[in-house]
């Protein structure tokens, strides 16, 4: 099965290479009117008649617009012809006004082949004939003529003709078939083809179809699939269910924190101790379309070492920056290091925090690096603002901004703002222990220990939101979905809330998560996998169990277990299809199955 799968994914992905489609080419014109029919049709059909009258009229004046050239192709067809260049004739030959014309493809064909074979250039006129035939197939008019033009390679060499009766064919090809190119090209007629009902959201449905295919999902049985949205394409539900691998640090002791990085999440950190450790993961192969049934070890690529505290937190860039790792450690500094090369290199080095740094993130925006810690400080800098050119390693970079607590009449009893130096430094109430950003925006979220969260902007340097989690409990981390619409916020002892953050003014409480242990507050709760329609919460146990939820409605859709000690962090890799989590034991790896429906029973893999 894993095989046949492996298969249709491939022959899919080859069919979608071969198959171009090109609508900014001006060689497809007639391409072009009939996406524009479609969408005529679809605006009648829909009411909008005064906007359907409007577009066709705007069609018709645009391809009066591009007929000049189309007439400059047809001069120049004239002229290929005439100076005997059949190269260009052959391209240009491809254009919609001439690649329909049979009778006009034939007779240049013709003349080119017979030239061809009275300069003694028998190859080339096998070519030409070769590309007559196809051009022909199906023609039954001209397969005796093409006959005809078959045996002549085979017959006795003649005496050839004159450069004047070749140049007298030339211009009697162009006597013959002047009408095409004196007359400017028309408008393709409706009526030669005609347009098929709701042809529009019939091919919307054909590439949803294709998506959900090339998804890997399967059928599904007595159950309709409704389309949502079509901004997006269509991505399977893929939640872990199977224990794959055990990674073991290089240092002995818990693991508390993971995170997947590079293009297209080719490498894995675990922070164990003071040391950061890293596999690579550019050759892992999901073990339904491996070549082997038991996926190969995933290799070791280097040791991060420099912080002389342990390390509680790791967090990486993208996109240019998606090599660098932020490590935040109980050294009370916070590390930048690059992994690009084969042997990671610390790049700056930043000492602002007074304590222990609980949480450091990098903003998808690139630049932006920011850290949290017990001294109740959140640090933010601009990697990219360096008025000075020689940088060195050690010193802290410059920020481009401030934080201007004065500006927010939210701000908690008892924080205060500073900018000291090139830092920009906002002093909290209470200590914070984990911290955010946003992938669409550049807001950032911090959660503290007093049960709040806050949303900071780094452009402008002031809070733009907080909400309160009841009870005061103690924030262990809070997460983003990838829209930024949903934050989650991991709390003692053992309850993860789910928070509508769109409206920034008034956030929303959906829904808790409940049933894991994390009565000592260093358990983490992360965002899964999710589909086009659902999403899946994750969130570490003291008990060893990798929980996991499916959202809308909250059910317990799975409970992992293989680790002999908490689960303090864990990540999803959408591009991998895994997921690592890290605990007292190490590194476990789980990969992943779309039917969430098959098994009644949690998993119970040992």
């Amino acid at each position: 099965i894993g095989f046949c799968l492996n298969r249709l994914v491939t022959l899919m992905a080859d069919v979608s290479e071969c198959i171009t489609l090109d609508l900014s080419s001006d060689d497809n014109d007639s391409l072009h009117y009939e996406v524009m029919r479609m969408i005529s049709q679809f605006l009648q059909d829909k009411g909008y008649y005064t906007t359907a009258s409007v577009l066709q009229d705007e069609l018709y004046q645009r391809f009066a617009q591009q007929t000049s050239p189309q007439k400059r192709a047809l001069l120049r067809m004239r002229n290929a012809i005439s100076m005997g260049d059949w190269q260009q004739v052959e391209d240009l030959g491809k254009r919609t006004a001439f690649r329909y014309n049979t009778q006009f493809l034939f007779a240049v064909g013709h003349q080119q082949f017979n030239e061809q074979l009275d300069s003694g250039d028998h190859n080339k006129a096998l070519i030409t004939l070769t590309r007559l035939k196809k051009q022909l197939a199906g023609q039954e008019a001209y397969q005796s003529r093409l006959m005809e033009l078959s045996n002549a390679l085979t017959a006795p060499e003649k005496e050839g003709r004159t450069m004047v009766s070749v140049q007298k064919a030339r211009d009697r090809i162009i006597e013959q078939f002047r009408e095409i190119f004196s007359a400017p090209p028309a408008l393709p007629a409706e009526e030669e083809s005609q347009l098929p009902a709701r042809r529009l959201e019939k091919l919307l449905h054909q590439a949803c179809c294709y998506q959900y295919l090339k998804s890997g999902e399967k059928r599904p049985r007595n159950k309709q699939i409704k389309v949502s949205t079509l901004l997006t394409d269509f991505e399977r539900m893929v939640l872990p269910n199977r224990l794959i691998q055990q990674l073991k640090p290089s240092t002995t002791g818990a693991a508390h924190s993971v995170e997947f990085f590079g293009s297209n999440h080719s490498m894995l950190a675990v922070a164990t101790g003071t040391s950061v450790d890293l596999w690579n993961l550019k050759d892992w192969e999901h073990p339904l379309i491996a070549t082997s049934h038991t996926p190969p070890p995933i290799p070791h690529i280097a040791t991060l070492q420099g912080h002389t505290g342990t390390i509680w937190s790791v967090g990486s860039g993208s996109g240019n920056s998606c090599n660098m790792l932020a490590t935040g450690s109980a050294d009370a500094t916070v590390k930048i290091w690059n992994c690009e090369k084969t042997t990671p290199t610390c790049m700056h080095t930043l000492a602002h925090h007074s304590s222990d740094v609980y949480g450091v993130a990098m903003s998808p925006q690139q630049g932006w690096v920011g850290s949290v810690g017990r001294d109740g400080k959140a640090i933010l800098v601009d990697l990219n603002y360096n008025p000075s050119p020689n940088l060195s390693p050690t010193p802290s970079p410059a920020v481009s901004g401030q934080l201007d607590g004065s500006s927010s009449s939210t701000l908690p009893q008892g924080s205060t703002s500073t900018v000291s130096g090139s830092v920009g430094i906002l002093t909290l109430g209470s200590a914070c222990t984990s911290m955010v950003f946003m992938e669409t925006t550049r807001i950032c979220l911090v959660g503290c220990r007093n049960g709040t969260v806050y949303g900071l902007d780094p452009s402008f340097g002031f809070q733009v939101f907080n909400f309160h989690i009841p009870h005061a409990p103690v924030i262990s981390n809070v997460d983003v979905d990838s829209s930024g619409r949903y934050a989650l916020v991991s709390c003692t002892p053992g309850v993860t809330h789910l928070w509508d953050i769109r409206k920034i003014a008034q956030p929303l409480h959906i829904e808790h998560y409940a049933g894991h242990s994390n009565r000592s507050g260093i358990c983490k709760s992360r965002f899964g996998p999710h589909s086009s329609t659902v999403c899946s919460v994750l969130s570490g146990s003291e008990d060893g169990v990798v929980w996991v939820w499916q959202t809308n409605p909250a059910t317990t859709a799975r409970r992992l277990i293989g680790h002999e000690g908490a689960v303090v962090d864990m990540k999803w890799s959408t591009k991998k299809e895994l997921l690592a989590s890290c605990g007292d034991d190490g590194v476990c790896l789980w990969d992943g199955t779309t039917d969430s429906t098959s098994h009644k029973q949690p998993w119970v893999l040992h």
